[in-house]
């Protein structure tokens, strides 16, 4: 089932007439013709199957045929802490992210990162351009609700960013020496909190540089202990991957 973005509320049997960019999508890229149905799903979590009342050059009629409510995010919900690395790369992740259920990233400007800061006119594009992506996983992934993608922020702010956000605990992952893997890091956490539900859980990444030995002790002067997912160091999207996957295995979030 194809489904499309569409930040709009629906009831069954409502019409809607569909141009512009969206139509373009659905009709000339997708190549989705009368009489077939789609999915358009929103922010509130709902999904609205519709069936093609008619097709013209620039613009379709759809019917609304079927109202769904799309589950919810399950918690803990993960929260990505991401030293800027190349563009390409973050926009690697974020799409993965996406698809893998994650609540939100948050970039943040480190000693080592690939990106050192940015203007913010420049911000604004690729913020544009970022949204795109987001949107478009969304619609692949059929999930419920966009990714939130925070604005970048420094380094000095990330002990009051992972307290807005009450964060219940936090996986910092590094390639250099650590006292626990990311398997014995997890037991450790259900250990401490087996009495009170892990709601928001923060995954660390650094860049392609890693972190440097001020932020490793700052890291660890919040309570972050290094966590080591081997031997070998992995790119940035690895170890992303590598940690989201652990996560949803280990807090049962791969269940339909």
């Amino acid at each position: 089932m194809r489904r499309y973005w569409l930040d709009i509320n629906l009831q069954v049997g409502e019409q809607l007439v569909i141009d512009k960019d969206l139509f373009h999508h659905i009709f000339d890229v997708c190549r989705v013709g009368k009489d077939q149905h789609f999915e358009l799903i929103n922010s509130t979590g709902q999904g609205f199957l519709v069936h093609v009342d008619t097709v013209e050059k620039k613009r379709a009629s759809v019917t609304v045929v079927e109202v769904r409510k799309i589950p919810e995010l399950k918690h803990p919900h993960i929260h990505m802490f991401m030293s800027m690395p190349k563009f390409s790369t973050l926009e690697s992740v974020m799409e993965k992210a996406v698809e893998m259920g994650v609540h939100s990233i948050h970039p943040f400007y480190s000693e080592y990162s690939f990106v050192k800061s940015m203007q913010d006119k420049d911000l604004a594009h690729k913020q544009e351009r970022w949204q795109k992506i987001i949107v478009s996983a969304t619609q692949q992934s059929g999930r419920g609700e966009l990714m939130r993608l925070e604005k970048p922020f420094a380094w000095k702010d990330f002990s009051q960013k992972i307290n807005q956000l009450a964060i219940d605990q936090c996986l910092f992952f590094y390639e250099g020496e650590s006292a626990l893997n990311a398997k014995q890091a997890v037991a450790k956490f259900k250990d401490e909190q087996k009495h009170k539900p892990i709601k928001n859980i923060g995954l660390v990444i650094g860049s392609e540089g890693g972190f440097s030995t001020n932020e490793i002790n700052g890291l660890e002067s919040l309570g972050l202990s290094p966590v080591t997912l081997g031997a070998q160091v992995l790119r940035v999207e690895t170890a992303c991957l590598t940690g989201l996957s652990i996560l949803k295995y280990e807090f049962d979030l791969m269940e339909a």
